[in-house]
């Protein structure tokens, strides 16, 4: 596991192409173009940090949760707890219809096609910060 001095994470990238963000013992490193997360950093002593591998955390936690999470039921509590009415009876009228169904990148939504225009994106979750891909 490699460690890092504060300012060899500052140096290392450019303050015209990325924010620097510091919070409690965590450094954020988000592309400005983009708006998604670079790389972040966890403090491990005054002043050395170690990259945090976020897809490696998620993978463990996903495997340890699968197993206690229903799909279906999540689905429908989904949209009776959030969504609005017009959107659950669009949704339900595409499908009906047989319409296309295909998950974005990251499967924070899913597009849903119809007969005419453009196909209907359905939100399952908020994707404010993705991860850049390297």
């Amino acid at each position: 596991m490699s460690k890092f001095r504060l300012a060899d994470i500052v140096s290392s990238f450019s303050l015209e192409k990325y924010n620097i963000i510091c919070g409690g013992k965590y450094i954020w490193i988000i592309n400005r173009e983009s708006d998604k997360i670079a790389k972040i950093f966890m403090k491990i002593s005054e002043d050395e940090f170690v990259e945090v591998n976020m897809e490696e955390i998620a993978s463990k936690i996903a495997e340890h949760l699968a197993p206690y999470i229903n799909v279906k039921e999540y689905l429908k509590e989904f949209v009776l707890s959030v969504v609005p009415a017009p959107e659950a009876m669009e949704v339900l009228e595409r499908l009906e219809k047989g319409a296309k169904v295909t998950p974005t990148k990251g499967c924070f939504s899913l597009m849903i096609g119809g007969k005419r225009g453009r196909p209907f994106e359905f939100v399952l979750a908020p994707n404010e910060y993705e991860y850049e891909e390297e």
